[in-house]
């Protein structure tokens, strides 16, 4: 992890938090019990104070800033068992507690967001918002929709704890896995192809497996601790993409997975390309010949049929792919990327030496 400190103020972590090895962490910042602080996630506390409380959570890419112009408050605070969501950003006086912002959320300066809410994937609460508790939160800009549901409270309410648990485990395979970024997981380690390319900044850990002429750009994060992440042949996974569900996740041959996309879904076919810093949320499926938008919103459990060209948020199919185009994905697919794999392996450079087998 960097830890670094700024005018004179260095990060205190609890003994039981867990902060990623790639993580960054600067200034005066607190890391309660139980919090977690996931790969490529940056807390910034040079022009104030950043708290994050028991058994909060900062997944990947994730960005909380303390202070700062528009501020009304010296402090940001995560709420106990509250999450900040992959590649959200938290630039106000923070979230109450057990509060989920979605992935690629947004909560810009000076913004209070109460406890219990539910802001959704890519939705923005504009400076010096007010978010009251118990708030289900969409679009841009974010408002309360409706009051959370039960079953949406019950979630919440477990949140903090679940991932304190999997950050547990985290900790351990980095205490197995020494200083390699490709690590095992509860006994099951990752398995790449030798004609793959994984960057020696990507993060690949537990049960995860990786096919021929595959490319994994700088900080992408492949993590198979809650089920099986299958990748193959040629599909490339760009920098600071994030793979992850509760479940196992096939994705098939001749993918892009664009810079900074998160995949919680259950499938991806073949020839697809989903675009810069798109999000297709839990359980969703996509199918051959597709393209997702850059910017787009996959909601939970859609289904998005061969051939579909989707955008927006949430996504919604707006043409079907020409034949011709349909042609011109299947006839340069991974190609390119699948050359970018050997030249970057002659050269030297990925997470192991050339010729030799990578970890398994």
């Amino acid at each position: 992890m960097a830890i670094r400190t700024v005018q004179g103020r260095t990060p205190v972590i609890h003994p039981t938090a867990w902060v990623a090895d790639t993580a960054y962490l600067m200034g005066d910042i607190e890391v309660h019990e139980g919090a977690s602080i996931w790969p490529g996630a940056v807390l910034r506390a040079e022009g104030g104070r950043i708290v994050i409380r028991r058994n909060a959570a900062v997944l990947e890419r994730a960005v909380i800033h303390g202070g700062g112009v528009g501020a009304i408050s010296s402090t940001t605070e995560i709420g106990e068992g509250a999450h900040v969501g992959v590649g959200a950003m938290v630039h106000s006086m923070g979230v109450g507690r057990f509060t989920r912002v979605g992935d690629n959320a947004t909560v810009l300066e000076a913004a209070t967001v109460g406890e219990w809410c539910w802001i959704e994937p890519r939705a923005v609460v504009l400076p010096r918002g007010v978010i009251p508790h118990y708030s289900r939160v969409s679009g841009i800009p974010g408002i309360a929709i409706r009051t959370i549901n039960d079953f949406e409270q019950r979630i919440l309410s477990v949140q903090g704890h679940n991932t304190n648990a999997r950050a547990a485990e985290h900790r351990a395979a980095e205490a197995d896995g020494g200083s390699s970024m490709i690590r095992p997981f509860n006994g099951k380690a990752p398995t790449i192809h030798p004609t793959a390319w994984v960057s020696e900044a990507a993060y690949v850990v537990g049960d995860v497996e990786i096919g021929a002429q595959c490319t994994i750009f700088p900080g992408a994060v492949l993590r198979g601790d809650r089920g099986k992440i299958v990748i193959g042949d040629r599909t490339n996974v760009q920098d600071n993409a994030v793979v992850h569900a509760n479940g196992d996740i096939t994705i098939g041959t001749d993918n892009t997975l664009g810079h900074a996309v998160t995949f919680h879904g259950r499938s991806l076919g073949n020839h697809s390309l989903i675009g810069n810093n798109s999000t297709v949320s839990e359980g969703a499926e996509v199918g051959d010949f597709c393209v997702v938008a850059a910017g787009g919103a996959v909601a939970p459990y859609a289904i998005i049929p061969d051939d579909s060209f989707a955008a927006g948020v949430p996504t919604e199919v707006l043409w079907q792919t020409e034949p011709a185009r349909r042609a011109q994905m299947e006839e340069s697919g991974g190609a390119y990327y699948a050359r970018l794999a050997e030249a970057y392996q002659a050269q030297g450079l990925g997470s192991w030496p050339p010729g030799e087998n990578p970890p398994s």
